[in-house]
């Protein structure tokens, strides 16, 4: 079927009705293997969970800068991180490719403008007290329309796209398990320290939990590391995760929290994740 052409010769004639069929046939193959790699659906859904998520936790940081709340933005940054992290393994898993063609550079221009825009407002409402409090979920509905509207365009597009054969569930690898633990351990002396009283000693402990995530993300290609993690968890490790991050975005936002309330807290969320961490994972897709 290979025609390459000979400078010099003429044109080739027109393929036969039963050559031009069989170029068809090998096209649809092409997007059939497609489909096996990249999952449209998929990315497109994470596009719009991550616009949500965004648009969350801009709210949630406003609204601790804005009460003075230093250790308690340092958590909720290392939460955004987290998710950030498993995210990149989500998109990784589904096929997401980053090509800088023609197209997407309007769409790249698009998104940076927005985002410089959402962090100039953010910048206001938490520097400038004088700031109307409703100012903070401008950021927040500015990232939720853009990505999550682009993600809504991109589910829109792929509704017509075959559907991908189902990953055969799987006991997580033993790196996978034992970061999930870490990822509840992580989380759950968070919400302990968050509702400490303040101190040198709290202060320090984030701080250094603070930056124990970002050597964690220096060892994301590891077994062990956030991307890996987040190629390999389902449905119930997320919603795990999501019941973590919001019990732990809790006891560090709400002021006046008991200090058991926030141990006990911190132990429900390491017992959750431990307890998730069996639960089979992602395998082989059939």
């Amino acid at each position: 079927m290979e025609q390459k052409p000979v400078q010099g010769q003429e044109a080739l004639a027109p393929p036969s009705a039963d050559i031009a069929q069989r170029y068809l046939d090998e096209a649809e193959a092409v997007l059939h293997r497609r489909g096996h790699v990249v999952d449209r659906r998929a990315l497109a859904w994470l596009q719009i969970a991550n616009g949500v998520i965004t648009a969350v936790y801009l709210v949630a940081m406003a609204v601790a800068l804005r009460g003075d709340g230093a250790g308690t933005s340092q958590v909720i940054l290392f939460s955004f991180l987290l998710w950030g992290q498993l995210a990149s393994g989500m998109a990784q898993r589904s096929g997401m490719q980053w090509r800088l063609t023609a197209f997407r550079w309007p769409l790249l221009l698009a998104g940076g403008l927005l985002i410089v825009a959402a962090l100039v407002v953010f910048g206001f409402v938490v520097w400038d007290q004088e700031f109307p409090a409703f100012g903070m979920w401008i950021p927040a509905a500015l990232v939720l329309f853009g990505f999550g509207g682009y993600g809504a365009v991109q589910l829109a597009r792929a509704s017509d796209d075959p559907r991908p054969p189902r990953a055969r569930p799987a006991p997580l690898p033993r790196g996978a398990r034992w970061g999930t633990v870490l990822v509840g351990v992580a989380m759950g002396v968070l919400a302990m320290l968050g509702s400490a009283p303040d101190g040198a000693l709290t202060s320090i402990l984030l701080v250094l939990i603070v930056l124990m995530l970002f050597a964690w993300i220096v060892a994301a290609r590891t077994e062990m590391g956030l991307p890996t993690l987040g190629a390999s968890w389902r449905w119930p490790h997320l919603v795990a995760f999501a019941a973590s991050a919001c019990m732990l975005s809790l006891v560090v936002l709400v002021d006046g929290v008991p200090v058991l309330t926030g141990v006990l807290c911190g132990l429900g969320i390491v017992a959750l994740l431990v307890a998730v961490s069996f639960v089979p994972g992602r395998g082989l897709r059939d």
